[in-house]
């Protein structure tokens, strides 16, 4: 014998994102990175040395898959979508101890 149940809610209120740290993981501060050199720096030396990082980090450790989902949820970081960044973390099973990338 089988039971179906129905619910139907209707939420008039902003969605609100709940998050839940379980064992080691944290969830993604919503701060975005902060970054310095001892050495002054264009802009475009930045962006430069961005992509030399992301472009050479799988080839020292780790899976390509997981490089570029962090490379991802980085950029939807830093451009303030802190919504996106958690969840290519989530969806990569990306562990994240501090909280931070």
């Amino acid at each position: 014998m089988a039971i179906t149940c129905c619910l139907h809610v209707e939420i008039i209120a902003l969605p609100v994102l709940i998050i839940v740290a379980i064992g080691r993981n944290q969830p993604l501060k919503p701060e975005k990175p902060k970054w310095s050199s001892d050495q002054p720096m264009t802009e475009e030396q930045l962006r430069s040395q961005r992509e030399q990082f992301w472009d050479t980090a799988p080839a020292f450790e780790g899976h390509k898959e997981i490089w570029d989902a962090l490379k991802a949820a980085a950029y939807a970081l830093e451009s303030g979508d802190h919504l996106l960044a958690q969840a290519i973390v989530d969806g990569a099973n990306i562990m994240l101890p501090t909280g931070t990338l």
